[in-house]
């Protein structure tokens, strides 16, 4: 992997869900390396490293504006930008935190791959925040609970 994806698995690896949207990565590890690579040869890379990051692409239902009155379609497109939405998601798909639970071998502190169990701690942890910091008044409050419910089924459905 070379040095500027290298750079965005660490800040990917910082981020409370291990991923961002794609231009502002691009951005922070150009700026943060010096490494100038145009933003089309950046998302050919990520895309060349499966095993590394997951590319999710915007929502598909952007396009079902087309037909929309132009002022409406463009004021809603300028929106959706502003908000992220328009771009692919980068998603870490490796664990490269530290084991504390390796012995200390050759390959300690490499990355490794993250379990089922890995990442339904981080969700639930990341739900648990998010519970914690809303107000129960606030509508995130009750998505935030939607969410855990979903977790938990599908945790009980996989059988983890």
């Amino acid at each position: 992997m070379n040095s500027l994806l290298e750079h965005a698995a660490r800040v990917l690896d910082h981020q409370p869900t291990r991923s961002m949207e794609a231009g502002p990565l691009h951005l922070r590890a150009v700026r943060e390396t010096g490494v100038d690579v145009p933003f089309d040869r950046f998302m050919d890379d990520l895309k060349q490293q499966p095993d590394h990051f997951a590319v999710i692409p915007p929502d598909p239902v952007i396009g079902a504006v087309s037909g929309w009155d132009p002022r409406q379609r463009s004021l809603y497109e300028a929106a959706m930008e502003a908000a992220g939405m328009m771009q692919p998601l980068i998603v870490l798909a490796e664990r490269r935190v530290d084991n504390p639970a390796d012995s200390g071998g050759a390959d300690a502190g490499a990355p490794r791959p993250a379990t089922v169990t890995d990442v339904f701690g981080d969700v639930h942890e990341a739900l648990t925040h998010l519970l914690h910091a809303v107000d129960p008044e606030d509508p995130l409050y009750t998505a935030v609970t939607g969410a855990f419910e979903e977790l938990h089924a599908t945790r009980r459905s996989l059988g983890s």
